[in-house]
């Protein structure tokens, strides 16, 4: 099917209803259902997190299985007395 380019006019309209209650009349995002205004531009959350918050959170998660590594090693010791 071929890209089809509406003017503004004749571009679909948003999905969206104003707090007023009635349908908003901006046009929508090409492929989407809303507004620029209304989410249409949106893609989502970030796909990856900083690189600072990441090597924070290896770390963190690292002491954790050394914390957790050990204590399993102390029960097993009580266990066994």
């Amino acid at each position: 099917m071929k890209n089809i380019i509406y003017p503004m006019h004749c571009a679909p309209r948003c999905g969206a209803k104003t707090r007023s209650g009635h349908p908003c009349k901006s046009p929508a995002i090409h492929g989407k259902a809303r507004c620029r205004m209304h989410g249409g531009k949106s893609t989502g959350r970030p796909s990856t997190p900083s690189s600072k918050f990441r090597k924070a959170h290896l770390e963190d998660r690292r002491k954790f299985r050394a914390m957790l590594k050990q204590l399993k090693g102390l029960t097993d010791a009580l266990k066994r007395n």
